[in-house]
């Protein structure tokens, strides 16, 4: 394509395509849907991914799917509990369930009073 000067103006761009200005050049090129399609599903939209422990005496908690339990081979450790990494870019696996249609709820929003909601004999401290 041959390069041409751009006159003072506006121009149209075809639909689904940006303009970009680099080094004094105009670049038109095609916009991309970074978008998650329907059947594109990650670990983050699980309702199985919970914070659990991966390793044996493990000192904090990770993201883990709770349908994929680890075997904890040595006796001494039979009692703890622990399962497979689910990172949340991860894609989604065989037993994936989606938050929204289960009806899981999200933590409610807590809030507290304002100043001047207290009462004169209330214990508040301002």
């Amino acid at each position: 394509m041959k390069n041409q000067t751009l006159e003072i103006g506006s121009y149209l761009i075809p639909e689904g395509c940006k303009a970009t200005v680099m080094g004094g050049e105009v670049i038109i090129s095609i916009k991309k849907d970074n978008r998650i399609k329907e059947g594109d599903w990650r670990c983050k939209d699980c309702i199985h991914r919970k914070e659990g422990k991966t390793s044996i005496n493990a000192w904090s908690m990770s993201w883990v799917c709770e349908l994929k339990p680890k075997t904890v081979r040595n006796p001494r450790f039979a009692n703890q509990k622990l399962f497979y990494c689910a990172n949340r870019n991860d894609k989604a696996c065989e037993n994936f369930e989606r938050k929204e249609h289960i009806g899981v709820k999200q933590s409610p929003k807590v809030t507290f009073p304002r100043v001047n909601e207290f009462d004169e004999g209330s214990s508040y401290r301002r």
